[in-house]
């Protein structure tokens, strides 16, 4: 295995399909054209069964493309009733018919065969009521398939748990039920590095229905300008301010500083506005103002960093 792991692609691939069923329209038949670009490269077009739906007039547009001369098994079924086909002698163009023409040369008659079924709880894939299968897509179309080719299913709901992974050695879930013939088919596991080549897996893509909205725009509220600190916080820096005030105040008083009252709010009101000042102070109040400012650069700095955010 770790040989078989040492050659494995590492491009991106897509998984083979037994059947694709595809709408075309005028509006995504560009698209299509870009996927079934793709799968011609990375697929197995000579193995997949493709069938287009749409209007007479946009199949036999689409049906022009040189893309899909690489598709071996192709019809176009219109709304109109029109069916198109490979023509039997080699054309660039379908022939268009009434009869629906089969992919299928031989009919497969399995003979009343029991398959085995590994299967674990995963809706909508497969669902269960009491223990028992009560549906799933997946389990239903095994169902309908099994009167179509004559077999029946006996289905393991106690056993696997998961879809199985590589552990110690070992495949377990559903992976190692089907890896080492517990069982027949496993429901439901998806296609990954791991897997790819270990066991023959179809795969079905439904379609999916996305809602999709744009970025909402931003509009900054004024009050914004207060987020960065909680009520309390800008309370204490408040009363931490109108304490700074009254201590150089007091110093000053004591110092015989002209304006103290003026200084006393001037410096701190300064200090918080990032500004310097040119006043000649007494060292016991320079001593003060060196620790607000301090104050003041861990105050705003956490600030700013809080607001850009």
């Amino acid at each position: 295995m770790h040989e078989y792991r040492t050659k494995l692609q590492k491009k991106r691939y897509i998984e083979h399909h037994a059947l694709e069923i595809i709408l075309v329209s005028e509006g995504n038949s560009e698209s299509l054209l870009k996927f079934l670009h793709r799968t011609v490269q990375l697929g197995e077009p000579h193995r997949d069964y493709f069938v287009f739906l749409g209007e007479a007039a946009t199949l036999f547009n689409f049906f022009k493309s040189e893309i899909l001369l690489d598709l071996k098994y192709k019809i176009g079924v219109s709304s109109e009733g029109k069916i198109f086909k490979d023509p039997k002698i080699f054309s660039k163009e379908m022939e268009t018919t009434q009869v629906m023409p089969s992919f299928e040369e031989h009919f497969v008659n399995l003979n009343g065969r029991r398959l085995k079924l590994s299967a674990a709880p995963i809706p909508p894939y497969i669902s269960f009521t009491g223990g028992a299968v009560s549906g799933g897509a997946h389990y239903l179309m095994l169902y309908f398939m099994g009167e179509k080719y004559n077999y029946t299913m006996e289905v393991d709901t106690k056993n696997p748990q998961g879809t199985g992974y590589y552990d110690k050695g070992m495949w377990n879930g559903m992976t190692g039920d089907t890896y080492y013939r517990r069982a027949d088919v496993g429901l439901f596991m998806g296609i990954t590095a791991d897997r790819y080549g270990l066991i023959d897996t179809i795969y079905t893509q439904p379609d999916v229905v996305f809602f999709m909205t744009r970025q909402p725009e931003a509009h900054p509220k004024w009050q914004a300008v207060f987020y960065p600190y909680t009520p309390t916080s800008w309370l204490w820096i408040f009363i931490s301010f109108v304490a700074i005030m009254l201590t150089l105040y007091l110093k000053m008083w004591r110092a015989n500083v002209d304006h103290s009252i003026y200084k006393s709010i001037f410096i701190p009101y300064q200090i918080s506005l990032d500004q310097g000042f040119d006043i000649q102070l007494p060292g016991s109040v320079k001593f003060i103002t060196a620790v607000w400012m301090l104050f003041i650069i861990v105050i705003s700095t956490g600030y700013r960093c809080d607001l850009v955010s």
